[in-house]
This record gives C-alpha cells, structure tokens and sequence, in this order.
C-alpha cells in the first residue's frame, strides 16, 4: 500500500511531540536509577554499621577468649598446687592417726587381757560346781534309760505274749489293764482308756462313755475326742465290735482328716471285731477320734486308747 501524503507542517509537528514524550521517557528512567542507585548506596552504609559492629563483638570475644584462656591456666596450676597440699596434709594426718590408733589400741589391748582374765577367773569358779551337777545329770539320765529300756521292754514282751496267746486281734481291755501295772513316767503326762458301755449307732465320732483312765485330762467324753496336751509321738490303738451278719468300719482321725483305716466285711453269725493300732506324731491342742459309720456297736468290747510315749 502506499503511504499517505501528510503535509510537511503535520508531520514537524508529529516530530515534535515524538521527541517531546522521548525527552519525557528518558528523564524519568534517569530519575529511577538515581533513587535505585541512592538506595544501594543507604543500604551499603547499613551494611558497613553492621560489620562493624560484628567486628567490634568479634574482638569483644577473641579479648574474653583470651582472658578465660589466662584464667584456666592460672586455675590448673593453682589446682595443682592445691593437690600437692592436700597430699602433704593427708599424709601427714595419716602418720599421726596411725600413731594415736596404735597407742588406743595397745591400751584397748590391755583392757581386754584385765578383763579376760577376771572373766576365766570367775568362770573356773562357776564351772566346778556345774561339771559336778552335770555329771550327776547324766548318771539320773543314764539309770532313767536303763529303767525305760526295761519298761519298754517288759512292755514288748507283754504285747508278744498276748499276740500269741490269740490269733485275734488283743482286747483293748486286756492289753491297757497290763500297762497300768507299768510305772512308767511317761503315761503320767498324757495318757487315756475308755470304753463303750451300751449299744451305740453313729456316723461320726463314736463316745467311749466309760473312761476308765484319762491322765492329763485330754479325752473329753463329751464328744469322744481325744486333745493333745503334751505334744510327741502317741500311740493310739482302738477295738470295734459289731452286731451278728455285718462288717466292721473305723476311722481313725486326726483335726479332721483321716490317718487310718480299719474294717471287717466278713459277715459271720458271731460278732465280727476290727482293731487299729497307730503311732502319730502331735502338738499342743491337735485333735484324735475315731469314727463310725451307722453300724450298731456292741459294749464292752469296743475301746478306745491313746499313750504319750515320747515328748
């Protein structure tokens, strides 16, 4: 296309005002650099306030640096001094402890050695009259053992003969009426017969109402049970008897529990019997009894008996 003909005075014009906003452009890029170039200049200055100061602080601390540096080269060799010190002192506290502990315990020594000697002085005049006594301990207790062994001995030979005598069980009867002949001190500290006078049907603790012995006191005929007053070994031994055409059955217990058993299930015309005899070992206040169950008990040949035979 070809350009319009504009006349010559619109087109110096046009020049004139082209030029103008230039001028107008350019004035205003100048002032931009400047405040640009003003506020670099402000912010460099800042920068160099703090630089200067973090170089003032830096040497602050390089100066404290050193001074602690001085510091704890003074206060290790101070501490070394004070070492060597307390080395000396301690030492010499030592050699003169160990002195005093020496001198107290030489005069603790002689203490001692007086008072020992005071001490076996007064024993040797207590010991005679204790070996005399002691060894009239041991000859009462030396005829004391030959008497038990006797005793006890009697008493064996007494249980074989009747044991040969019948190949039934011994009457509880016949075997106690032959320890009380005994005089044995032993049955004085615990030691009970009963028997049962009448018939009797129970289940539970039979009472032998016919207390023929009960030394110490322990058998109670309230309820048929037997109270340990002197604790040891016991021997308790026991005889039931039935009605004709039943069995014999027979506990014998201890605080509750069963220790033992004793029973006859063959039924025969004639009264069927059962005995038991047992040897436990008990404390102040244990409980013995021996126990039925529903079967009809015929007197005199049903008893009961307990003996202290060792404490």
């Amino acid at each position: 296309m070809d350009s319009p003909n504009y006349p010559r005075t619109m087109v110096y014009g046009m020049e004139k005002t082209i030029g103008k906003q230039e001028s107008k452009r350019s004035d205003i890029l100048v002032h931009d650099v400047v405040q640009q170039m003003v506020a670099e200049q402000i912010e460099r200055k800042k920068i160099l306030k703090k630089f200067r100061k973090i170089e003032n602080e830096l040497g602050d601390v390089k100066r404290e640096l050193k001074e602690r540096n001085t510091l704890m080269k003074d206060t290790k060799f101070l501490q070394k001094k004070l070492l060597l010190k307390v080395k000396h002192m301690k030492e010499e506290v030592k050699q003169t402890a160990v002195v005093e502990i020496k001198k107290e315990l030489s005069r603790f020594k002689q203490r001692i050695l007086g008072r020992m000697k005071n001490l076996w002085i007064k024993i040797k005049l207590h010991v005679k009259p204790i070996k005399g006594q002691i060894g009239d301990i041991k000859r009462e207790f030396g005829e004391m053992r030959k008497k038990f062994s006797k005793e006890y001995g009697s008493i064996n030979n007494d249980i074989a003969d009747l044991r040969n005598k019948t190949s039934m069980p011994i009457p509880i009867t016949t075997f106690f009426l032959d320890l009380s002949k005994i005089d044995c001190k032993l049955f004085k500290r615990g030691s009970f017969f009963a028997t049962l006078l009448g018939h009797t049907t129970t289940s539970s603790a039979i009472v032998f109402n016919n207390v023929i012995t009960n030394i110490g006191g322990g058998y109670n005929i309230r309820d048929g049970t037997f109270h340990c007053p002197t604790p040891g070994l016991y021997l308790f031994s026991s005889t039931l008897t039935a009605n004709a055409n039943a069995h014999v059955v027979g506990h014998l217990m201890k605080n509750g529990k069963q220790v033992a058993r004793f029973h006859e299930n063959i039924k025969t015309r004639y009264y069927p019997s059962a005995s038991l005899t047992a040897v436990l070992r008990l404390t102040t206040g244990d409980k013995v009894w021996i126990k039925g169950y529903g079967i009809r008990h015929y007197s005199p040949d049903n008893a009961f008996t307990g003996v202290l035979i060792k404490p």
